[in-house]
């Protein structure tokens, strides 16, 4: 397992802001975006190893742990390294769904579960974010709450807000990928718009992860680093 640090602080200014992390096998390393600016690049040149355990958890890691306090909106991951420009970073609309997007949510249903777009292999797509009330070791307390508060501002528009440090259970969603859409073997990008909780608490708060221990990759802030971007695991022994 390989943990990949931006280096970069994220400013806590109780803001929404695009983050996205951008792995390439021809730079050799990981691009580091904050709103759409490059931030840092971190050399990571060892071999990828794919996930066994196919299922996207947003708002947590795959044990349940390191739960999002916060909102999230407009997660999207690529099989391709994008350039700057191809980012969804523009605050007033979300980019189209590309010929290399895996999945985009843009969670603005009123209520889950809410459809992903993107790849249709064999005629199944990641088709759904299934929230669920079990994920041991921790327990969820449904799907978070629906928020008008959003990027754009946009009327209709709608983000997720996520408690991850209540005691009596928190939010959690687990995208089951049975055809391996999101199984990445080469180039991608990770990106969404975040807003964290004024509360957080712990070492690490996970966006998105996907697979398992020692393989699959995800993305988070990193409290006990400084509070820095993370890309996690990239799957590399």
């Amino acid at each position: 397992m390989v943990d990949v640090f931006s280096g970069v602080p994220y400013p806590f200014d109780g803001a929404w802001h695009h983050v996205a992390s951008v792995y390439s096998l021809a730079d050799g390393g990981v691009r580091f975006y904050l709103d759409g600016l490059e931030v840092a690049f971190i050399p990571e040149t060892r071999a990828i190893q794919p996930s066994y355990t196919r299922h996207l958890d947003i708002g947590t890691q795959y044990t349940g742990l390191g739960r999002w306090d916060g909102d999230i909106d407009r997660a999207r991951i690529s099989t391709a390294a994008l350039k700057q420009n191809e980012l969804d970073a523009d605050v007033a609309a979300a980019k189209p769904v590309r010929n290399d997007t895996a999945v985009f949510f843009d969670f603005d249903k009123a209520s889950a579960p809410y459809q992903g777009q993107g790849f249709t292999p064999a005629g199944v797509a990641v088709a759904s974010a299934e929230w669920v009330i079990a994920h041991p070791p921790h327990e969820t307390d449904g799907d978070p709450i629906k928020v008008a508060d959003t990027p754009s501002g946009v009327a209709g528009d709608r983000a997720l807000q996520f408690e991850g440090s209540k005691a009596d259970g928190s939010d959690v969603a687990a995208v089951w990928d049975p055809n391996g859409v999101l199984n990445l073997d080469g180039d991608w990008t990770l990106e969404t718009w975040v807003k964290p909780g004024a509360n957080v608490d712990g070492d690490r708060d996970v966006i998105f992860y996907y697979g398992d221990a020692g393989h699959g990759y995800s993305l988070s802030l990193n409290y006990a680093a400084g509070n820095k971007l993370q890309v996690t695991t990239l799957g590399i022994a």
